[in-house]
């Protein structure tokens, strides 16, 4: 018995270029990294349909770093959570060190591994996206490259000791006492 094929609707990236990334699977670009535009979503013309199991950047070859999911090796950035997919090895690449020693040398200079520092500056990020800019948690952690909000809330609470939405809550009220304060005065 064959197995019927499964197709999704495609979008393109208007950063790199790219074309027909898959709307469900591909939520952010493998060419970039870039965040998928879900009004950019088109049902492709029925000749240059392409199922989702030959779809170049579908398959199980690495895993990202950062989330762990699997997928092809066509790929350079994580199409679930946009984080570039062997950054470091590019890096030793250019710099002609292996990698293995470039991440001990970052460790030994900053005091924490390449992708705890990735970590961080993620967080950092998606906090000053919540606080300063009012974006919702789920906004934040997309826009800061984390594959969803419960990825960034579990990072964050690591991190900061407390939810993200908390701090949020802590920040507006203080920032509501500063403000009453100001037109007390």
């Amino acid at each position: 018995m064959m197995e019927e094929a499964t197709y999704e609707m495609c979008w393109d990236c208007k950063f790199c270029g790219q074309k027909k990334l898959l709307g469900l699977t591909h939520r952010f670009c493998a060419g970039c990294g870039a965040p998928q535009d879900p009004a950019s979503r088109y049902f492709p013309p029925e000749n240059e349909k392409v199922a989702v199991k030959d779809n170049p950047f579908v398959g199980a070859d690495v895993s990202c770093p950062a989330c762990k999911q699997p997928m092809s090796r066509a790929a350079k950035c994580c199409t679930n959570c946009g984080s570039p997919i062997d950054k470091g090895a590019e890096v030793a690449r250019r710099t002609g060190v292996h990698r293995v020693h470039l991440s001990r040398s970052f460790t030994a200079v900053y005091g924490q591994a390449p992708s705890l520092f990735r970590l961080r500056c993620m967080t950092a990020r998606a906090i000053r996206n919540v606080v300063c800019d009012g974006s919702s948690l789920a906004d934040a952690a997309a826009n800061a490259g984390f594959a969803d909000q419960s990825h960034f809330t579990r990072a964050f609470a690591r991190e900061v000791g407390t939810l993200p939405s908390r701090l949020r809550h802590r920040f507006n009220s203080l920032h509501s006492f500063k403000t009453l304060d100001h037109a007390a005065g």
